[in-house]
């Protein structure tokens, strides 16, 4: 997307006109909007990756790792008394930085760019913080299922975090996340509307509406996907840094599903493939969510 909108202003032949400057700006708030809904998701996403790490392992469902991924075959083939020592130093990690997560849930507003009491800078550490949190749980859920498998009892977890807490973080997080899906479709909407502008405009030249047209295809693709409930993380066309913690910059690339090797933020660096689609990642995470904030008594098979 960054690339047409320089080609729609290289094509404007260096005439910086009203249009095109708004449309700068609209690109620029739309990176901080987008930023901030992903820092709110991937904030919920790690709350309920810590639910789910409190649960008893006999408990987890084997079926996450259609969502997490699994491990490298240079880690799945390490000792399990190596395997464990892993889990425990990662499980440790996220004890120490359970505290300053729960802080940022409390006043997410930090995450944003564009608050006046912020500054991007600050908020892309917390982004790149919240990030390697996220792996890093997702990598502890992941090698307890795989010492599961070779029938190694594991220890359950300790947080000093109540799961009721979770639920209600959880929860607040949520409604601020629709909330910013929300100012994203705004956001999109209003840089739908600059293009039928410049396509409706006779003094702009036909090279230039002929990357405006592509533009808007692409943020219609966007708002549809938004609009569907779709994951923000799977958007069509990315508009910004999706890997943030990653020092990672995508511009503008399609966005296939395809999978993705992950560097988890351990210090033992392991490797999860994230693999399935993102229709059944999401009816997956659906029920995985109802089953983390049920009752310790309630099973995984009686969540339907």
């Amino acid at each position: 997307m960054y690339d047409i909108i320089e080609q729609i202003e290289h094509a404007a032949a260096g005439s910086v006109t009203d249009e095109i400057r708004l449309l700068k700006q609209r690109r620029k708030s739309l990176d901080h909007i987008i930023k901030f809904t992903l820092g709110i998701n991937r904030l919920q996403q790690s709350l309920e990756s810590v639910l789910l790490l409190k649960k008893p392992t006999t408990d987890i469902p084997r079926d996450l790792l259609k969502v997490l991924g699994n491990i490298s075959d240079s880690v799945a083939n390490l000792p399990s008394n190596e395997l464990t020592k892993r889990l425990n130093r990662i499980e440790e990690s996220v004890q120490k930085d359970m505290s300053t997560i729960m802080n940022i849930t409390k006043q997410p507003d930090a995450l944003d760019g564009t608050n006046p009491n912020q500054v991007d800078e600050i908020s892309e550490q917390l982004q790149s913080l919240i990030n390697d949190f996220r792996r890093r749980i997702n990598t502890a859920i992941v090698l307890k299922l795989h010492l599961r498998s070779r029938g190694v009892k594991v220890a359950e977890t300790t947080v000093p975090v109540t799961a009721e807490e979770l639920v209600n973080q959880v929860s607040k997080l949520v409604v601020e996340e629709r909330k910013c899906r929300t100012r994203t479709v705004d956001e999109l909407i209003e840089m739908n509307n600059q293009m039928d502008l410049i396509i409706s405009n006779d003094n702009y030249p036909a090279e230039m509406k002929k990357y405006a047209i592509e533009l808007q295809q692409q943020v219609n693709q966007n708002i549809d996907h938004l609009n569907k409930g779709k994951d923000i993380e799977k958007l069509p066309f990315v508009i910004e840094i999706i890997q943030m913690g990653d020092n990672v910059a995508t511009t503008e690339k399609e966005n296939h599903d395809k999978p993705e090797k992950v560097n988890q933020g351990t210090s033992s660096e392991e490797n999860i493939t994230l693999a399935a689609s993102s229709a059944k990642k999401s009816g997956f995470v659906t029920r995985l969510f109802k089953w983390i904030s049920s009752p310790w008594s309630v099973k995984w098979r009686d969540i339907k």
